[in-house]
């Protein structure tokens, strides 16, 4: 096959293809729905109704979620006897020290603190109880808690001394 033979037989597949693309992009806008008659290329927007679903069950303790039947966690948890946690200095421990002299850090619960300095530990129970240090020593930190009146003394244990 020639050179000449090869562009013409390319020009008719080009041609080909071009009017089947019009004419299939012809058809395709005479089945589209008409425009808005306000002139506006945007079609107003439908709203429909939200869907609304009351999970409420046959008595106070059973709710059941339509979409996940089995599920639980719909269920009130309701807590009538708390007890209040009672927080003592023996929640308190210091578990290392470390620092130059007027730098020092102590660390009470798994938590660091300079002097002056007050944050949350979790004690032996699992509460959050706020303290404040009062003073650095060379083997114990003067706190005070919130729920103790008085500020009281916690040292490092013997064998880390």
């Amino acid at each position: 096959m020639n050179a000449s033979r090869c562009n013409s037989v390319f020009l008719v597949a080009a041609s080909t293809l071009l009017v089947v693309g019009l004419v299939t992009r012809v058809a395709a806008a005479d089945k589209a729905p008409a425009k808005p008659a306000s002139g506006s290329a945007v079609p107003a927007t439908v709203h429909g109704q939200p869907s609304v679903f009351t999970l409420a069950g046959t008595s106070k303790d059973v709710v059941k979620d339509p979409f996940f039947p089995k599920s639980v966690r719909l269920v009130p948890i309701i807590s009538t006897n708390a007890i209040p946690t009672v927080v003592s200095t023996s929640d308190f421990a210091v578990k290392g020290m470390s620092g130059p002299e007027g730098q020092r850090l102590v660390l009470i619960n798994d938590r660091n603190f300079a002097e002056g300095e007050g944050g949350d530990v979790t004690v032996k129970s699992g509460a959050k109880r706020r303290i404040q240090v009062l003073k650095i020593k060379e083997f114990s930190a003067i706190i005070r808690a919130d729920d103790i009146k008085e500020s009281f003394e916690v040292s490092l244990p013997k064998d880390l001394q």
